[in-house]
């Protein structure tokens, strides 16, 4: 990592951690906002961009890292650097210097050569025969066709995947039904969990070999799996009445204030998802580099604990979101802010445990929730340091 890259990723840290107003302002020097934000075929950007929008489109150059929010997110030329995108499409067909990190509806990746490595969350995730990644592939989605080449490892889980590119080394597949085509060629091991056994082209070359790894449930018969059963769903309403009062009690204590921070999310999703996802990758560097010092060790240990306490508020702040939607949309002449929020959890929990979603589920929940958390703090800084 570059002397650039590490001052970055310590100064979007300190924000992510303490949100001060000077690190904000520096931020917004490299943002780009608008309905439509497209970097020409001849422009060259030597600099980190921030762009969010309707639609953001890269036909040129940028010369560092890419983040961006939008419904609709082209990558079509070159980032030296590392893409963060989320939207409800995500398209990469240009070149990419370093990772690219998505999550979106549909994610897609059509003739592009990734000098990194890939971690795509969507619903759809496609990557064509032409894409090339020279590290390794992880995918979460609920339908997965992945062709071209993989120069390491492949780790992924859908609901249904095609599998027929080309890998160096090991794959592991998680999901209901799993196809491997003709092309496929795989230097390591196969080795996947599925309801069914693979359905396997003859052509298909798999030096390692291919296994079906059976699930617990599988393993231990129709008993064992009855007693798992039983222990997720009582597992799944211990932690839903813990969060329910422990929110009853943040509402308590905060009222307001508490929904205040929901309100980033109903007024600005995309930015509040953009904010919640690049936050969550930086702090833990930033615990890390404060933790390298004997001074920071203390310093770090409770930020630490403070970050895993926001994490869990994630869940609370987006059922409080949930629970409005639903009044609203009900028409409800209820004021209940503790029936709203009882009604928001509740769905949050069922959308999260959905099966081959709930991965994506939560974690569209995490990001948008720990993003409200952020900018609630960034704003508190900034209206403290005015004073």
């Amino acid at each position: 990592m570059n002397t650039k890259k590490i001052l970055l990723v310590s100064t979007l840290a300190i924000l992510t951690l303490f949100s001060v107003q000077k690190i904000a302002h520096a931020q917004e020097n490299n943002t780009k906002k608008g309905e439509t934000v497209i970097i020409g075929k001849n422009e060259v950007i030597a600099d980190d961009v921030f762009a969010t929008g309707e639609l953001i489109r890269v036909e040129g150059t940028i010369d560092g890292d890419l983040y961006a929010a939008a419904e609709t997110v082209d990558i079509q030329g070159t980032v030296t650097g590392d893409v963060l995108a989320a939207g409800g499409k995500v398209i990469v067909s240009g070149s990419v210097g370093d990772d690219v990190m998505a999550v979106g509806g549909t994610i897609t990746l059509s003739g592009a050569d990734v000098k990194g490595s890939v971690r795509s969350f969507g619903g759809t995730v496609i990557i064509d025969n032409k894409t090339t990644i020279a590290e390794t592939l992880v995918f979460g989605a609920g339908e997965a066709d992945i062709n071209g080449r993989v120069v390491r490892n492949v780790v992924g889980g859908a609901g249904e995947t095609t599998v027929n590119l080309s890998v160096g080394r090991d794959v592991w597949i998680g999901a209901s039904e799993v196809t491997v085509g003709p092309d496929a060629v795989v230097g390591g091991a196969f080795k996947y969990s599925a309801e069914n056994d693979a359905i396997v082209n003859g052509k298909a070359q798999i030096l390692g070999g291919i296994t079906r790894e059976l699930s617990p449930g599988e393993e231990s018969g129709r008993k064992d799996v009855s007693r798992q059963v039983g222990m997720g769903v009582g597992f799944a309403f211990w932690s839903y009445f813990a969060a329910l009062l422990v929110g009853f009690v943040l509402l308590r204590i905060f009222g307001s204030k508490l929904h205040d921070v929901s309100s980033y999310i109903q007024k600005s999703p995309l930015k509040t998802f953009v904010w919640g996802f690049v936050s969550l990758l930086l702090t833990p560097v930033a615990l890390f580099i404060i933790a390298t010092t004997i001074v920071g060790i203390p310093l770090a240990i409770f930020l630490g604990f403070l970050f895993l306490f926001e994490l869990y508020c994630a869940k609370i702040i987006v059922g409080l979101v949930m629970g409005e939607f639903v009044s609203s949309k009900l028409k409800s002449k209820s004021t209940n802010i503790y029936l709203n929020y009882a009604v928001g959890l509740l769905l949050v929990y069922i959308l999260t445990n959905l099966g081959v979603f709930e991965f994506s589920a939560s974690m569209i929940v995490l990001f948008l929730g720990y993003g409200a958390i952020i900018l609630a703090k960034r704003e508190l800084f900034t209206q403290t340091n005015k004073k």
